[in-house]
């Protein structure tokens, strides 16, 4: 059996360097799920929840007829609900039309709690992935409609597809310009630059930190741009995420991901 200490120091070892294989599957996700690093080794946390943020882009807003929020606003996936962005992804026809929603994700690899300073929050922010909000909008709309919750239409089951995550030496969207594109079918659907995001990403954390705590393995959305739409069976959709060079106007592509659509 391992001891406690084993299992503490595993948690807070981000680049799982100790981690012998029989207490890396014990801290696996809970639904099984295998997140990991690009390198392939395993995330060294259990992921328990993904707080997602609402209309973090003007033009996503404008487009759904929504209006520009003052202040941001959260919803939160459980980890049921993750999934790779990897090979398929078997549609739930029984739920009905399924929209994409492309989205930078960070990885948060220490505890935070309310008050947590900035330098604390940018310590805490250890990786960053492509991540896909998969939402039922007929739903979402009417639950819209009567004033009521709608996590059935974002919260269901591999609703959030999440790529491997890459180390981040600076945080993403804060102290450097990054970009996600999605094609499907070979078409470009969406395209987003972390300077069009209305909250950045630290007042994200800060503004979620009144309500709730991030622990090791939580991940954060930080909102889609403009151009979510159905998925159909049979796509094909490949999401890059590119980085700002130095002192140019050129990017530098540091994740890709793709994945089928199956029935």
């Amino acid at each position: 059996m391992q001891r406690a200490s084993e299992l503490t120091h595993a948690r807070c070892d981000p680049f799982n360097a100790r981690l012998n294989p029989e207490l890396a599957a014990h801290i696996q996700g809970v639904n099984g799920m295998k997140l990991q690093w690009q390198n392939g080794n395993p995330l060294s946390w259990d992921s328990q929840k993904v707080v997602c943020v609402g209309r973090n882009y003007q033009a996503h807003a404008q487009e759904l007829n929504n209006p520009i929020p003052k202040s941001p606003f959260f919803f939160i996936k459980p980890s049921s609900a993750i999934a790779l962005f990897s090979g398929s992804w078997e549609y739930p026809k029984h739920l009905g039309e399924i929209h994409y929603e492309l989205e930078l994700a960070l990885l948060i690899g220490k505890p935070l709690r309310y008050g947590a300073s900035t330098n604390e929050i940018k310590q805490a922010i250890c990786g960053q992935a492509l991540a896909l909000d998969l939402t039922l909008r007929q739903l979402q709309t009417e639950l819209k409609s009567k004033g009521l919750p709608w996590e059935q239409a974002k919260a269901f089951d591999r609703s959030c597809v999440i790529s491997p995550f890459a180390e981040t030496a600076t945080i993403p969207g804060e102290e450097v310009e990054v970009e996600i594109r999605l094609h499907i079918n070979q078409q470009l659907r969406q395209r987003g630059l972390s300077s069009d995001m209305i909250f950045s990403p630290i007042s994200l954390i800060q503004s979620a930190l009144t309500y709730f705590s991030f622990e090791p393995g939580d991940i954060l959305l930080t909102g889609t741009p403009e151009g979510v739409g159905a998925l159909s069976l049979g796509d094909h959709l490949k999401a890059e995420l590119s980085q700002a060079l130095p002192e140019t106007s050129c990017y530098s592509s540091t994740i890709e991901a793709e994945l089928n659509i199956i029935q």
